[in-house]
C-alpha cells in the first residue's frame, strides 16, 4: 500500500532498496534491520544506533573502537574494564584504573 514491493518471503522492498520486515523494521542490504528509531538490528541481535555504536543483547553499547558502552555511560574494553569519560578504567571490582596505571578503589 505504501508503494513498496512485497517479496516472496512476505517482506516489503521499499523505494530506497531496503526490505521492510514483518516486525515493521526495514532490512538493509547488509542484513541489518532498520527500526523506527533509526537504529539497525543486525543478525546477531545487536542494534546499531545512529551514532555508529552497536547495542548488544545485554543492553550495553559497542562503540566504533570496539569498547562496549555500559548502561552507566562507561565504555567496557576488551579486558573487561570500563573506561569512563575521564579516560580512566573501572575494573569489575569497582576500582578505577587511571591512565598512569595506578588503581583508585
Amino acid at each position: 500500500e505504501d508503494g513498496g514491493v512485497r517479496t516472496e518471503d512476505g517482506s516489503v522492498r521499499t523505494e530506497h532498496g531496503g526490505v521492510r520486515a514483518e516486525d515493521g523494521g526495514v532490512r538493509n542490504e547488509d542484513g541489518g534491520v532498520r527500526t523506527e528509531d533509526g537504529s539497525v538490528r543486525t543478525e546477531d541481535g545487536s542494534v546499531r544506533t545512529e551514532d555508529g555504536s552497536v547495542r548488544t543483547e545485554d543492553g550495553s553499547v559497542r562503540t566504533e573502537h570496539g569498547g562496549v558502552r555500559a548502561e552507566d555511560g562507561g565504555v567496557r574494553t576488551e579486558d573487561k574494564s570500563v573506561r569512563t569519560e575521564d579516560g580512566s578504567g573501572r575494573a569489575e571490582d569497582g576500582s578505577v584504573r587511571t591512565e598512569d596505571g595506578s588503581v583508585r578503589t
